[in-house]
């Protein structure tokens, strides 16, 4: 397998279209390079191919069936890679279900996508009523007759892919076989077999897909002992890390960690946030302090990377998350769908040569997001002259002041360029009359009087500032660091909002 290719054939020249047979041919051209590093350990393309194929014997010596729908619930750890590689070897489709979500919404996810078995390194992670295979290091050792591959083809559903639940639950896409290789040649921008890569949790579409990537280009996926900033800082230095995929929320905790104008990681060639657009502040500190080599992901669970916004476009437009990629298309529409001017404000529409139709199980969406070979992701959007993508908000996050709409994230930017703050949420109530009301929850750098801060939007923003100001240690986030609004209007309501 050539680098920057994702196909697979058998020793007849046939296409084989398995995930997992595509590791494994590039285990068959490096079977002793690394693939997976830890501070005790490193496990070579052989070693990790063995893994699997005992995994692999083991799911269906305790009843795995192929087409049998599996839930995962892994944490961080090669047997999680190991886990999802052997199910696809064997043909069984499967869904995350997170060990730290609490045991309801665990459940509510079996339910939900018709989960018939959990597949776990951990035995508290065993749900009642459902089989459960339980994976353990210590049985991983011998000699394993190899397991064969399930037959596959495009549509062989591999795995449901979540999005991350900023406007509700998650919602969900069964992404094939033929889906995902599609998705790791937008995945692939900058990646060699030299890359050392540091992941974000492997229960994030992005950061699995990123997984994927790496071990079919020939690079060394590096897990963290532990989650905190220290332990991840160091883990980029001791390991050499040449590709970082990182949340603005993440980043932000290593940046208190960080020296101040000291680029820390001098290894790094691509330091890719994703999950959601950092703000111009968040952009500067992270090139002068990570590495000047950042790149901005847009993507989307319905259709995988959307654009890149490079060093050179985020320089000089911070708030932009890039070009499109090459196989997607987009338009920036009106409420009729009838297409905007560059730089005119809208309602984003994407389509790919190979997308998705639909949400599964169809919960009522698939109608309203995927419409005459459209995806609509209710982003709200503008393209500039020199072609660059702009998000500027969801459609949901508008606020009617005096006849005049306004978008959320419009205020936050301004009020995000005060020295004081280090990240703001503007949030919606209800007053006692009816009316709407904007508040803003922000996370302060220093002891700016709250007038300060009223009198600076005055100035800047006029009759549409925040009417109520709140300090908070931390915002409320979904698991994929993405600001919850809602969980703000809940806890203002409640008094429960510091």
């Amino acid at each position: 397998m050539e680098t920057g290719s994702f196909v697979t054939h058998d020793r007849d020249g046939r296409e084989v279209m398995n995930i997992a047979a595509m590791i494994e041919q590039r285990a068959l051209l490096q079977p002793a390079a690394p693939a997976l590093i830890m501070r005790e350990t490193v496990i070579s393309y052989r070693g990790l191919q063995s893994a699997v194929n005992a995994v692999a014997a083991k799911l269906l010596a305790g009843g795995i069936e192929a087409g049998q729908m599996v839930g995962i619930s892994m944490g961080q750890t090669p047997m999680h890679m190991f886990a999802t590689l052997a199910l696809a070897r064997i043909g069984a489709p499967f869904v995350t279900i997170h060990p730290a979500l609490p045991r309801e919404r665990r459940m509510l996810a079996v339910r939900r996508y018709g989960v018939t078995a959990i597949v776990s390194g951990r035995p508290d992670c065993e749900l009642d009523g459902l089989p459960f295979v339980l994976l353990q290091r210590g049985e991983l050792q011998g000699e394993i007759a190899p397991v064969p591959y399930a037959p596959t083809s495009f549509d062989t559903p591999l795995r449901i892919a979540q999005s991350s639940g900023t406007s509700g639950d998650p919602k969900g896409v069964m992404l094939s076989h033929g889906h995902t290789r599609a998705r790791l040649d937008l995945t692939s921008y900058g990646m060699t077999p030299t890359s050392r890569v540091l992941l974000m949790d492997l229960n994030f579409v992005a950061s699995f897909n990123y997984a994927l990537c790496a071990l079919a280009m020939g690079a060394a996926i590096v897990f963290v002992a532990a989650e905190s900033p220290d332990d991840t800082i160091d883990a980029v230095r001791r390991f050499g890390v040449t590709d970082w995929l990182l949340s603005p929320a993440i980043a932000r905790g290593i940046a208190t960690r960080l020296i101040e104008h000291d680029v820390y990681f001098g290894t790094l060639n691509h330091l890719r946030i994703v999950g959601a657009s950092p703000n111009a502040k968040l952009v500067d500190t992270m090139m002068r302090r990570f590495s000047p080599n950042l790149f901005v992901v847009y993507g989307l669970t319905e259709m995988g990377t959307v654009a890149i916004a490079t060093p050179a476009m985020l320089r000089r437009h911070p708030a932009s998350t890039g070009t499109l990629l090459p196989s997607i298309d987009a338009e920036v529409v009106d409420e009729h769908d009838n297409p905007l001017p560059a730089g005119q404000s809208g309602i984003l529409r994407l389509r790919a040569e190979v997308m998705l139709r639909g949400y599964y199980p169809d919960d009522g969406l698939t109608t309203e997001r995927f419409r005459d070979g459209w995806y609509y992701p209710r982003d709200m959007a503008h393209v500039n002259e020199e072609g660059l993508l702009f998000i500027e908000g969801r459609q949901d996050d508008v606020l009617n002041i005096g006849g005049v709409k306004v978008q959320l994230r419009d205020i936050e930017q301004v009020l995000e360029a005060h020295p004081a703050i280090r990240e703001a949420a503007v949030f919606v109530v209800i007053d006692a009359a009816g009316r709407e009301k904007m508040g803003l929850a922000y996370v302060a750098g220093g002891g700016t009087p709250i007038a300060e801060l009223d009198a600076y939007a005055r100035d800047k923003l006029g009759p549409l500032r925040p009417q109520e100001y709140i300090a908070v240690r931390e915002l409320p986030r979904t698991m994929t660091g993405k600001v919850q609004r809602d969980r703000l209007t809940t806890a203002y309501l409640d008094g429960a909002l510091a």
